[in-house]
């Protein structure tokens, strides 16, 4: 499987192909397992450059941030909250992209949003929207910026082996 570039795919993923798409499009369902999925969606560590960008598109939401515990289980208390309003950037760095867990809790509204609850309040450019302390959730879309340092084989899955 080539495309224009010479990427070479391998033969392994012909089974995982969008037929209604072109030939650049592939969808593997339950590729990796939940324990796999938590990890990466809670702590990107070191894979990456200590930074990422995301922009906020659509509707507003607020980003967790939380510490590991000594016995390395999650605390289920945030250590803090960022409100992301559509069409604003966050851009985090250093040990509070490496050492700490996010997470956007799958709920229909953040509560007790105000000064005191939600670290970038200052920085909000309408909190006059939340001073009931109430986000109603709508759609939101993320785009995330990561520059990746290495790929691990960690887990990988079998398909990518040529």
């Amino acid at each position: 499987m080539d495309d224009q570039q010479g990427f070479q795919l391998p033969p392994s993923l012909e089974h995982a192909r969008i037929a209604d798409l072109p030939e650049s499009a592939f969808y593997l369902p339950n590729f990796i397992s939940k324990d796999e999925e938590q990890a990466l969606l809670n702590k990107d560590g070191a894979a990456y450059w200590p930074v990422v960008c995301t922009v906020s598109l659509g509707a507003s939401l607020c980003l967790n941030l939380y510490r590991s515990k000594e016995d390395g289980a999650i605390d289920p208390e945030p250590v803090w909250r960022i409100l992301q309003e559509p069409r604003s950037l966050l851009i985090t760095t250093q040990s509070l992209y490496t050492d700490y867990l996010h997470g956007i809790a799958d709920i229909d509204e953040d509560v007790g949003l105000s000064p005191e609850s939600i670290a970038n309040w200052p920085l909000l450019k309408s909190p006059d929207t939340f001073a009931d302390g109430i986000n109603i959730r709508e759609t939101r879309t993320s785009l995330t910026y990561r520059d990746v340092l290495k790929v691990s084989r960690l887990g990988l899955n079998p398909l990518f082996k040529s």
